[in-house]
């Protein structure tokens, strides 16, 4: 079956019918999802190290080879996109350089002022 036979028809699935509409992508819409996904990272990667989650490691180091290496790919849709392709996605969409150098020196700013904040509380 290809792609247009797949929308705007009902079709069955065990007992569940379903009825599949045919869908345009709202560009803001995806760029403002691509945009929390990249937040959420440096979330992870600046907090998790401390959070008492399973599997936390695994996550932690999931962000922060998201956001630090360049060939750390996530699935969107049909793609597969890097940070820096992000970046260039958000960069077109709100017409202004977003560097992904920018967003990775913040990120290590902020994890480390997170690192001295722990450290003190510590004490």
């Amino acid at each position: 079956m290809n792609d247009n036979d797949r929308y705007d028809k009902w079709h069955q699935l065990g007992d569940v019918k379903f009825y599949l509409d045919s869908y345009t992508l709202n560009y803001e819409e995806a760029c403002f999802v691509l945009m929390k996904v990249v937040e959420q990272a440096i979330r992870d990667y600046c907090f998790l190290e401390w959070a008492n989650i399973p599997y936390k490691k695994w996550h932690w180091e999931t962000a922060k080879d998201f956001i630090f290496e360049d060939d750390y790919f996530i699935a969107w849709g049909d793609l597969e996109l890097t940070l820096g392709n992000i970046c260039e996605i958000l960069a077109y969409t709100e017409k202004s350089c977003i560097d992904v150098d920018w967003i990775r020196r913040k990120a290590k700013e902020k994890y480390a002022a997170e690192k001295i904040k722990r450290k003190n509380k510590e004490k």
